[in-house]
């Protein structure tokens, strides 16, 4: 009898306990869901951040319907980020929750400097999701906020539109603060992010911004974003433009896949010190539109035209791989990987200083594409 006395006492208590918790609890209208973090260089003082958020706002529409998702944006400059989002805190109307920031931007004058002190303090934060689009902006983050504030009914889902254009076009690398905080902390690859450019209303997110450790060195184009994700097996698919071999005067556009895994190996040179990088590109094409003056059901044709894609691709990656090594000097594939696949124990490795080797690295590239019938035209 005590013992299931005991249980029901139990019990109850456990739904009190519940009942008092529910009170703390609190709903989505005493909440404010910031969807953009900021981070800036302070104009007054070197040492601190100019901190901004972008905060989701409803607004009923006059007619009594649906109400439109806007933005407003709240900044202070501070010495931490911590403290930032407290002080935010106490500006904010409603508490502040960052469950739904889809994206944290950095200028380049910041990035430049170094954000580790800063990303540690978000990677830290249980609110945060691990999947946030990491951006560099060319301006400050605070002017890329406000070029985003202008769209219309813009939500988590402007900046998650990014990683889907990763995922379609591939002129942007797939860059989330997960990805970012494990390149920062390997010994193998260095940090890449999302490049983000803005001029007043109008925003582009075309390009890769390299880091060498957690600081921004430089910048790829969109095309060199294609060849960074077809060596790093991240191409899901791509548009590439070329002048048609045949004519040499009109365009002709190629969605381009991977075929399979581009196959990489490394060689070192233990004399000269120099590492030779070879990468195998095996990729798929479709023809998306091409001049009517010729077909490509016609062998000789088609061969042309896949010499020219190939001498396209290896040229490209040629530039790529020059402008990571010799001019950044950041191995932002993780070529250091495959070359420690050849040494055994790490005293044949350690002689190697993979630092300096990588600036005076040479390359031994070969593409090769398959065209798929689907999209070969007849002659007209």
């Amino acid at each position: 009898m005590l013992k299931k006395k005991f249980i029901i006492g139990t019990l109850i208590l456990f739904v009190i306990i519940a009942f008092l918790e529910s009170y703390d609890v609190r709903g989505v209208e005493e909440l404010s869901y910031v969807i953009a973090i900021g981070i800036d260089v302070s104009e007054n003082n070197e040492n601190n951040i100019l901190l901004t958020i972008q905060v989701a706002t409803t607004k009923p529409q006059e007619s009594g319907g649906t109400s439109n998702l806007q933005t407003s944006l709240l900044s202070v400059e501070t010495d931490s980020l911590g403290l930032g989002f407290n002080i935010l805190n106490t500006l904010s109307t409603n508490e502040l929750n960052l469950s739904h920031c889809s994206a944290i931007i950095f200028s380049e004058e910041l990035a430049k400097k170094g954000i580790e002190p800063h990303f540690d303090n978000l990677a830290n934060n249980i609110e945060i999701r691990p999947t946030a689009t990491i951006i560099v902006a060319n301006n400050t983050a605070q002017e890329f906020l406000v070029s985003t504030s202008e769209s219309e009914d813009i939500s988590a889902d402007f900046y998650n539109s990014f990683l889907e254009s990763s995922e379609t076009t591939s002129y942007i690398p797939e860059s989330s603060l997960s990805d970012f905080y494990a390149a920062l902390h390997d010994d193998v690859i260095e940090p890449s992010a999302v490049y983000g450019y803005s001029d007043g209303s109008n925003i582009e997110n075309i390009g890769l911004a390299v880091f060498k450790g957690d600081k921004f060195v430089g910048r790829l184009s969109g095309i060199q974003t294609i060849i960074h994700n077809i060596l790093t097996n991240k191409l899901d698919s791509a548009t590439i433009s070329l002048i048609s071999p045949i004519d040499n005067k009109s365009i002709i556009n190629i969605k381009l896949s991977l075929a399979k895994d581009t196959d990489i190996d490394i060689s070192y040179n233990e004399s000269t010190k120099i590492p030779n990088i070879k990468c195998n590109i095996n990729l798929e094409g479709k023809i998306l539109s091409a001049a009517t003056n010729y077909s490509f059901n016609d062998t000789e044709d088609l061969d042309k035209l896949k010499n020219a894609i190939n001498s396209k691709i290896v040229s490209e990656t040629n530039n790529y791989l020059y402008k990571i090594s010799h001019e950044y000097n950041s191995d932002i594939v993780g070529f250091f990987g495959y070359l420690k696949r050849h040494y055994l124990t790490y005293d044949e490795l350690k002689n190697i200083n993979w630092e300096e080797s990588f600036k005076e690295a040479t390359f031994n590239i070969n593409s090769n594409i398959e065209l798929t019938s689907n999209y070969l035209f007849p002659r007209i």
